[in-house]
C-alpha cells in the first residue's frame, strides 16, 4: 500500500484536542503471486509475477492482509472489509460462500482487519463529524470490539464446540479468552481493543489495557501458558 504520513487534530465529545498521527492513504494496492481463486484479481491469470493494482471498492484502501486459505482482505479508508478471492467457510462475512468478492456485514466501521485460517477478525471504531466539521467519537461502546467470522474449527472466534462456521461478523466475548485458574478481572466488559493478528489458527488480541490475550490451535504452545491442552491463553 502506497501511502504518505501526516498529523492531525481530533476533538472528543468534551471539546478536548488531541493530535492524531495519521496516514493519507492512496489508492494504489498492490497483489503479486497466486491468483487462482482470483484474489488479486477477477481477470483470471493464475500467478502473477509482477504486483497487479487492487482496490477495495471506491475508496482508497488502509490494511491488506491475507490468510491461510486463498482470500485477501482488504480494509478501505471508510472502514469496510472487503474480501477477494475464496468465499469457502463464509469467510466473505456476508452470510454466503458465493462468488469471488464479497464485504462483511459489520455494523460498524472497521480498525483493523486479520485474515486467519479460514476466517477472519476486524476491531470496530465509529466516528462522525460535528457541527464544526470535527472529528468525534459518537459511539464508545462500539469501538474496540471484536469480531470474528468464519471457520471456527480450532474455537478461535467462540468456545461453543458446536459451532464449526460462523456465516456473519460474531462479536467476540470476553470468554473467549480467559483460562481456568487464571486472574482475568483486568480484561473488562468494553476492552477496548485496539490491534488483531492472526497466526493461523490462532488469533492473538492486544487491548487497551496492555494485555495480550490469545485463542484457537494451541498445538504448539502458541498461546503462551505452557501447555497444548488449551484453546485460549493470557
Amino acid at each position: 500500500i502506497q501511502s504518505s504520513y501526516y498529523k492531525k487534530i481530533v476533538y472528543n465529545e468534551d471539546a478536548d484536542a488531541y493530535e492524531v498521527k495519521r496516514f493519507n492513504i492512496s489508492s494504489n494496492v498492490f497483489g503479486v503471486g497466486d491468483n487462482t481463486a482470483n484474489q488479486i484479481s477477477n481477470t483470471y491469470t493464475e500467478v502473477f509475477y509482477t504486483p497487479v493494482a487492487i482496490r477495495a471498492g471506491a475508496t482508497a484502501t488502509a490494511q491488506a492482509s491475507i490468510g491461510q486459505n486463498d482470500t485477501a482482505f482488504l480494509l478501505s479508508a471508510a472502514g469496510a472489509v472487503v474480501a477477494k478471492g475464496s468465499s469457502a467457510n463464509y469467510v466473505f462475512g456476508n452470510g454466503s460462500n458465493i462468488g469471488t468478492t464479497g464485504t462483511a456485514d459489520l455494523p460498524f466501521r472497521a480498525l483493523a482487519v486479520t485474515g486467519g485460517d479460514h476466517n477472519a477478525f476486524a476491531i470496530t471504531f465509529q466516528m462522525t463529524n460535528n457541527a464544526t466539521g470535527n472529528a468525534v467519537q459518537v459511539a464508545p461502546e462500539a469501538t474496540g470490539n471484536l469480531y470474528g467470522w468464519g471457520y471456527n474449527g480450532n474455537l478461535a472466534i467462540t468456545m461453543d464446540s458446536g459451532v464449526n462456521v460462523v456465516e456473519q461478523p460474531l462479536l467476540m466475548s470476553n470468554t473467549q479468552f480467559q483460562l481456568d485458574g487464571k486472574d482475568t478481572t483486568g480484561i473488562a466488559a468494553a476492552r477496548n481493543d485496539i490491534l488483531v493478528v492472526s497466526g493461523g489458527a490462532s488469533v492473538a488480541l492486544l487491548n487497551g489495557e496492555g494485555q495480550l490475550v490469545m485463542a484457537g490451535a494451541n498445538g504448539h504452545r502458541q498461546l503462551g501458558v505452557g501447555n497444548n491442552s488449551v484453546s485460549n491463553g493470557v
